[in-house]
Parts: C-alpha cells; sequence; structure tokens
C-alpha cells in the first residue's frame, strides 16, 4: 500500500464532494473555495477550511496547485484562471 493512500482517499472524497455540490469533478473544495471567493458563502467556506488546516493561504496554495498540473495530469483549466 502507498504510503500516500490516506492522504488520495481524502483528496478523492474531497473532489467527490466538490462534484456532488456542482463543481469541476477534479478540484478539491478548498480550491473552488478560493476560485470563487468573490461569492459570500465561498468566502465563507474559504475561511472556514483555511482555519481547520491552521494555515491562512491553504485555499490559495490548493488553488495554485491546481492551476500549475501539467496538461498530462489532466489538468482541464481554462487559460483564464492562470
Amino acid at each position: 500500500m502507498s504510503k500516500y493512500y490516506f492522504h488520495n482517499l481524502c483528496v478523492a472524497f474531497d473532489q467527490l464532494a466538490n462534484t456532488l455540490l456542482a463543481g469541476y469533478p477534479d478540484e478539491t473544495l478548498s480550491s473552488r473555495s478560493y476560485r470563487c471567493k468573490d461569492k459570500l458563502r465561498w468566502r465563507i467556506a474559504m475561511h472556514v477550511i483555511n482555519g481547520l488546516f491552521c494555515d491562512k493561504n491553504h485555499c490559495s496554495k490548493a488553488f495554485r496547485l491546481e492551476v500549475d498540473l501539467p496538461e498530462e495530469y489532466g489538468n482541464s483549466w481554462d487559460s483564464k484562471y492562470k
């Protein structure tokens, strides 16, 4: 079993939750919260998530990781998000 198994499983559940909330299937709630921070509900979610991770930049880091993935890893972001 991979040493990253638990982390990968958590990311998979996170992406499933985001998909169930009508988000991109390959995006985490952290990344979406940062991307949609102009809407009050996602701004609140961003502050909650950042607080849970004890990192005021967690969501912005998650978004940056999503955007910076190379195409061969399934990065489907439009250039407008870069």
